[in-house]
């Protein structure tokens, strides 16, 4: 049969079904209008009758993000009807199954503070269950479909929009607040023994980080950037609220006072530039390019690999810092650029126009009103010494984004092989890694410590690795002057002194499972008991630390 055979087929069956799915929402929004009015459930019920729609919308514009025609448009619109169909319909009963059993003894105990702590009939009780279990249940799939399929480059305005809209909360709810974790808790014993290790880590290092706070000199900017952090934030605040926090003031900052110091992170060149001009090792810059045909012309005649004797050579682009950007291009050799020249030059002249955008982070609008004012530009970075990977059966980067904080590194994140570690180091020296078998594992908190024979027991068996990455990382942050700073170091198995900077993070957006609260304590309690030293108010610019009257005005990498 042909594709336009096929669409009349599924958009006959299609179509009907969305409607009955659109129907399901209305009538639990119906069943929510009976309950006590208050504002939750009239939320709970716009979100329900809309959560239909929403789905539909999401699956059509991923399949039109690159077909266009009636024929595919009616085959995309009639297929995506069917599917959200069937995922409202599983979704519904399986969440409706699973979230009242699991939450019988809180509706009677009142303990959740979502019910009224009065008992109520059953039938309420249903009507109740099925709301939320929809809605929440519904909203997560959406947010999850719309942020996997956005990474697989299928990019429209309403992909994009949905993505922006879903994807802060369900970061901030699930990633960060751990709601899953909390709920599979008591039936799960790993994750309690994940939250263990992570208390008792924080126990042995809190005296650790009290000393060196003694060392450490705060940069004007940060004091001004952090401070409410600890004045506006309630007691448990978790990690994504403080960087939250602290990017609202640097946003402030900038409005009133025009201070951009954030360039340190939010400007790609700005900040090789800082960290050659301090002399700490990083991977060697090429050149950098603030006009894009004189880059382009670069590339073209070859002249931008003049210096070069290995391969791959990086582009990234000065002004896109989010990951979700996809800015950095590896070229693997002279011959490429000849062979590839009319996608390379398509790549950079989309990039160069390309405006960062934090959508999949809370603090987005924040975070943009910070690179909105970064101005275009790109530079090409060499190579680095790779980690041979038996799973993977290549060589690897191996990256290790170090939490520093009061100058003192507390734990660092490794993504290889698909695989999300955790990585510590003890007080005596010992490293110690925790892994995670996948990103649901992740988001349950369920971590297990590194098994005998593993491939990244090298990290523990030889300790200059990480010894090396720490010490880079807490010397680049006390230069810096940051109170907090996530500093990513490239280590190599065979050169275990030779770690380099790649990048570093003002407003990480990484999962540090259980240890997010604990490090907001460690950042919180200098500014409680004023354990705080400051640099002088005169101190330049944070991205300007380190120049001379000579260099001020004048700086190339």
């Amino acid at each position: 049969m042909t594709l336009a055979g096929w669409g009349m087929v599924v958009f006959i069956v299609g179509v009907p079904a969305a409607a009955i799915t659109v129907a399901m929402g209305a009538a639990a929004a119906a069943a929510a209008a009976t309950i006590r009015p208050s504002v939750l459930k009239v939320l709970l019920a716009a979100a329900t009758a809309g959560i239909g729609v929403g789905v539909l919308v999401m699956i059509s514009a991923a399949l039109l993000g690159r077909q266009t025609g009636p024929a595919t448009l009616m085959y995309a619109t009639g297929t995506s009807c069917v599917c959200g169909f069937l995922a409202a319909a599983v979704f519904i009963v399986f969440a409706h199954a699973v979230l009242c059993l699991v939450s019988q003894h809180c509706l009677h105990d009142g303990s959740m503070h979502l019910w009224q702590k009065e008992l109520v009939p059953w039938s309420q009780r249903r009507a109740r269950m099925l709301v939320c279990s929809f809605a929440w249940v519904a909203s997560l799939t959406l947010a999850v479909a719309s942020v996997l399929i956005f990474k697989m480059n299928v990019h429209n305005p309403t992909l994009h929009w949905l993505v922006g809209t879903f994807s802060p909360p369900y970061a901030y709810s699930v990633e960060n607040l751990l709601l899953l974790a909390d709920v599979s808790g008591p039936f799960d014993k790993r994750i309690g023994e994940t939250e263990r290790r992570a208390e008792a880590y924080f126990r042995e290092q809190k005296p650790l980080f009290a000393e060196a706070v003694q060392n450490f000199t705060l940069h004007p900017y940060f004091a001004a950037t952090s401070t409410p952090i600890n004045d506006a934030l309630h007691e448990r605040a978790t990690y994504y609220e403080a960087v939250g926090k602290r990017l609202q003031s640097m946003a402030n900052l900038l409005r009133t006072q025009g201070r951009d110091d954030f360039r340190i992170e939010k400007d790609k060149c700005a900040m090789f530039r800082f960290l050659k001009r301090n002399r700490l090792p990083i991977p060697p810059i090429l050149g950098q390019w603030s006009d894009k045909s004189k880059f382009l012309s670069a590339l073209f005649t070859a002249s931008a690999f003049t210096n070069n004797t290995r391969w791959p050579v990086f582009i990234k682009f000065c002004h896109l810092t989010q990951g979700s950007a996809c800015s950095t291009r590896a070229i693997p050799s002279l011959e490429y650029v000849r062979d590839n020249w009319a996608e390379l030059k398509e790549f950079v002249e989309q990039k160069w126009v390309m405006r960062a955008d934090d959508l999949t982070r809370p603090w987005r609008a924040d975070s943009n009103t910070l690179t909105d004012v970064v101005l275009p530009g790109a530079l090409l970075q060499g190579p680095f010494e790779l980690t041979y990977s038996p799973v993977l059966e290549k060589q690897v980067a191996m990256e290790l984004k170090v939490e520093v904080l009061w100058g003192r590194a507390y734990l660092a994140r490794v993504i290889v092989d698909d695989t999300d570690a955790l990585l510590y180091r003890r007080k005596d020296g010992r490293i110690e890694v925790e892994l995670t078998h996948s990103y649901l594992d992740s988001i349950l908190a369920r971590m297990h410590l590194v098994p005998m024979g593993h491939w990244w027991n090298w990290l523990s068996e030889n300790p200059a690795h990480v010894r090396c990455a720490w010490d880079l990382a807490e010397r680049t942050a006390r230069l810096i002057g940051a109170d907090q700073i996530r500093i990513d170091i490239f280590i190599s198995k065979r050169h275990p002194r030779d770690c380099m900077i790649n990048e570093n993070s003002l407003s990480s957006g990484e999962m540090y499972i259980r240890h997010g609260p604990k490090m907001v304590q460690l950042w919180r309690e200098p500014y409680r008991h004023n354990w705080v030293r400051q640099m002088p108010s005169d101190s330049p610019p944070v991205h300007l630390q380190g120049m001379t009257s000579d260099n001020y005005s004048h700086e190339e990498l």
